[in-house]
């Protein structure tokens, strides 16, 4: 039973600073290579949305209607 206790506390502290060294590792992954990733992707979305509506916007030919009209006077 003392041997027991005697190694509970300092494995306790090795699986906390585990556990610790496990979140910074997360965290450093996230900021150092997710976020730049999102972020180009997000400028790369951006531009390639933007190219996508120029494309599809009507150019200014379009807008010219060319019909023939009468005008009737009645009195």
């Amino acid at each position: 039973m003392r041997l027991q206790t005697l190694w509970t506390s300092p494995i306790r502290l090795i699986v906390m600073v585990l556990v610790g060294l496990a979140i910074l590792a997360a965290a450093f992954v996230t900021l150092a290579v997710v976020l730049p990733l999102l972020l180009i992707g997000g400028a790369i979305l951006h531009f390639y949305v933007r190219r996508q509506l120029r494309r599809a916007r009507p150019s200014a030919s379009r807008h010219v209607i060319d019909v023939e009209y009468r005008v009737v006077d009645r009195p």
